[in-house]
């Protein structure tokens, strides 16, 4: 599976961010505080429905966001492109 972008929406620092990968490695790097671990909890949120760092949902929705939104593009051996969204929504899921 290769990631190809990510999108994220209201997700922790990321008010509205898209980040685009290279195809074989991949930095991530920036100063404290700047959202770089946030797209690996994204990408996370993605494979398996939930978060590394916490329990709750809530805790990866942006401060004073109604919901948060992780939208990316893949591809794979079998399929030449994929696309997965994850939304999260207080009180709905």
């Amino acid at each position: 599976m290769v990631i190809h972008d990510v999108h994220l929406v209201s997700f922790r620092a990321h008010a509205d961010s898209r980040v685009t990968f290279a195809p074989v490695v991949n930095l991530i790097h920036g100063p404290n505080g700047a959202g770089k671990t946030n797209i690996l909890e994204a990408i996370h949120y993605l494979a398996l429905a939930k978060s590394f760092l916490v329990s709750n949902d809530a805790y990866a929705l942006r401060r004073g966001s109604p919901y948060f939104e992780v939208h990316a593009t893949l591809s794979s051996t079998q399929r030449a492109s994929l696309s997965a969204r994850l939304a999260y929504v207080p009180k709905e899921g």
